[in-house]
């Protein structure tokens, strides 16, 4: 039995009906796509120190940027990101992307603390100091090793009989350890001296560095394991401190910087206040020598046959 006019009818219209419904949803999956692949979007700049990296908690999307700004397209809305580097502390963020918009973030990123392994190899600038009879004046000068002219520093009126100078280009401390202990700050710029006190600790004084501003002297004496503080007066005091006077150093006015494997360790003796900062990461060797440069604006330190800049802030 051949199928009437109304069934043949029925039958095109239902075809018609599915055709126009899949056409709908693949005309609809194309706009979808289009709209989600390519006419949602909007553009954010990130502005931060590169190298760094940008991640996107919605799409689970994560950026390398080695340039700022970083140009990161996105669809439109608010989006949560965090934006990280190696070394500094991870800055969580959020912006509102609008469609077919750029809009621009600045990023500050602060510094955690830690050791950065260099490749350059620093150096120490060690001034030496010596005696000698002016054959001029016959006084007892102090003159810088290196200078082949030997020109005096300051002079003394007295024959020092076992003179010993500590210091740097700036500030010396010289001592007689003979009978006396006599005990001098000298300022080089200013080539003066003045006597302090007659200190008999320091006739045992192996090692000692000045404070930048030259109001405080840290000093290790021979088989003693704390060290010793001098002041502006000439007065000594024992510290609780311990450690090697190499990895011992100051930086700003009198903050005393001590370096360990796992950070470092400060001391002001003026308002006798301590702190310590514990890196995130660690040396594999006890550091053996620490470098203050310009006051101690920048820190090194060298362990093994490395060397590390600390990063403190």
């Amino acid at each position: 039995m051949e199928p009437d006019y109304v069934d043949i009818q029925m039958e095109r219209r239902r075809q018609i009906f599915f055709g126009v419904v899949i056409a709908i949803v693949i005309i609809g999956s194309i706009v979808l796509y289009f709209w989600g692949k390519v006419l949602n979007k909007g553009t954010i700049l990130i502005y931060a120190e590169p190298p760094f990296t940008a991640s996107f908690y919605e799409r689970k999307e994560t950026f390398e940027c080695d340039k700022s700004p970083c140009e990161i397209v996105q669809p439109m809305g608010e989006k949560s990101f965090y934006v990280s580097k190696e070394g500094y502390e991870t800055v969580f963020d959020s912006e509102k992307i609008k469609l077919w918009r750029t809009v621009e973030k600045k990023v500050d990123l602060n510094m955690n603390p830690h050791f950065l392994k260099i490749e350059d190899e620093i150096v120490e600038m060690k001034e030496e100091y010596g005696f000698a009879i002016d054959p001029v004046n016959q006084m007892q000068k102090l003159f810088e090793k290196n200078d082949p002219d030997q020109k005096a520093i300051v002079y003394f009126p007295k024959t020092l009989k076992k003179p010993a100078a500590f210091g740097n280009e700036k500030m010396i401390l010289v001592v007689d350890q003979g009978d006396t202990a006599a005990t001098y700050r000298v300022d080089v710029e200013e080539e003066s001296k003045q006597l302090l006190a007659e200190i008999s600790q320091f006739k045992s004084i192996t090692s000692g560095k000045w404070s930048n501003d030259g109001r405080f002297f840290i000093a290790s004496l021979l088989r003693q394991p704390k060290l010793w503080i001098m002041n502006e007066q000439g007065e000594l005091t024992q510290t609780e401190l311990q450690g090697d006077m190499d990895v011992i150093t100051w930086r700003k006015d009198h903050e005393m910087v001590v370096a360990n494997s796992n950070g470092v360790f400060f001391y002001d003796p003026l308002e006798e206040k301590q702190n310590s900062i514990t890196f995130g990461n660690t040396l594999d060797e006890l550091p053996s020598k620490i470098f203050a440069i310009n006051n101690g604006e920048k820190l090194y330190v060298k362990s093994g046959e490395n060397f590390y800049k600390l990063i403190l802030e």
